[in-house]
This record gives structure tokens, sequence and C-alpha cells, in this order.
């Protein structure tokens, strides 16, 4: 959340040829409602179950770029059923520019808001990004690449993303 995938991963694709995907607004689309009315009025275990299902629609394709939800290799098999399917990035961003770039956003994230649906105020915020980060960290290290990309420009980030999966090719290759 908030390390640039959906708007790195339309730039990866095209620097690859491949398509591009990306899984939450495939799930906005077809439910009809942003991610955070499907939180609020389903819950979270409800969108975990579409999440799935529509990662499961991904699996087979070939030649695409798909951007996955946070949250998305947490839930049952998705990390070691995705890591089957192809290669895994995993966008490094510290927490403190998670902060940044996601404070300033008309995006809502509901897993950042208190019970009510209000925003938190600026410290239990960065507190609550620190701790879904630190929850998640065991899942993201499993990802076949890490590219760091909290200092980077969207172009530098897809140079490396781009760099990082030819070079990961080559090698699993020979």
């Amino acid at each position: 959340m908030g390390c640039g995938k959906s708007s790195v991963g339309p730039l990866v694709a095209n620097a690859l040829g491949y398509a591009f995907v990306d899984l939450d607004e495939d799930i906005v689309r077809e439910v009809g409602m942003p991610i955070d009315a499907i939180f609020s009025a389903e819950g979270e275990a409800a969108f975990r179950t579409i999440e799935t299902a529509k990662l499961r629609e991904t699996f087979g394709r070939n030649r695409v770029t798909i951007a996955l939800g946070g949250g998305t290799l947490s839930t049952g098999t998705n990390l070691n059923d995705t890591l089957e399917q192809g290669v895994v990035v995993f966008l490094h961003v510290p927490a403190a520019e998670l902060f940044r770039r996601l404070s300033g956003g008309q995006v809502e994230r509901p897993l950042l808001r208190d019970a009510t649906g209000r925003r938190h105020s600026a410290e239990v915020f960065l507190q609550n990004i620190e701790t879904l980060l630190a929850k998640r960290m065991a899942i993201y290290r499993r990802a076949h690449l890490c590219v760091e990309s909290g200092n980077k420009s969207m172009q530098e980030t897809t140079k490396a993303i781009v760099h990082a999966i030819t070079g990961w090719d080559k090698v699993t290759a020979g």
C-alpha cells in the first residue's frame, strides 16, 4: 500500500512488452464499489475472498504484470501459489516514506482508519503503517525480488524492476 505499484506497474509492463492488470481496479470494476466500501459493507474477510478469486483468474496468463494489493499475499495460499505462478517483486518503501505518500492522498485506505471509518491522527496513522508493514514483512521478504523504491522516482523504480526481472530471468534460465 503506497509503494507505487499501480503507478509503476503499467510502466514496467510497457517496458517489458506485457499487459498490465491492477487487481484492486479489477475488483472495483467487478463489484461496482470502491474497496473501502467493500470493507465497510462486507468486511475484510469478504474482500479477501473476492481478491483471492480475482488473483486466481490471473494464474496461467503469460506476459502480464499484475499489481497486487498490499494484503493479497497474506491470505490463505496466495503467497505460495503466486510464487509458483511467476516472478514476485516486492517494492520496499520505508514506513516514514509510506506515511508521507499516504497522508496527503485522496485514496482511502480501509486498514488505516479507526473502527468508525475515521482517519487516525498523524501519529496513530504512522504507527499503523509501521505495524502493518512489520506484520507483513515476512511475507513480502519471500518475494523472488526486492526493489528498494522509497527514494526513487517512478522512472528509476521502473528501470530497477525491469533490470531485476531481466537479470533474474537470465539466472533462472541458466
